[in-house]
């Protein structure tokens, strides 16, 4: 992962090529991600970011807003995903749960 990082006044901004493997957030698991991140006292984006969990692969966009770091229940937030090769099976890997 390369970062770069700019300390505005409002405090640093890292972006960089996010990379990894067999990555899980909150019950959420992909086998590979990828794309280009920034991260800093207000915001949180991911373009470019592809994601394969199984046979499913996604792209993905997305931005949260963030409050010095925080996000909190007022802030805002966007996310964009295209789906790609998803059999039932891979959305219960993905989410963690059995689908109907």
């Amino acid at each position: 992962m390369g970062w770069q990082d700019s300390r505005p006044a409002a405090g640093p901004t890292f972006q960089g090529h996010l990379r990894g493997e067999h990555a899980r957030y909150d019950g959420v698991f992909v086998d590979f991600l990828e794309g280009d991140l920034t991260y800093s006292p207000s915001e949180l984006t991911l373009v470019h970011g592809h994601a394969r969990g199984g046979e499913m692969e996604a792209d993905i966009e997305g931005a949260i807003s963030l409050t010095k770091w925080n996000f909190l229940p007022e802030n805002k937030w966007a996310a964009e995903m295209n789906f790609e090769k998803v059999p039932a099976q891979s959305l219960d890997h993905l989410l963690g749960m059995p689908f109907p």
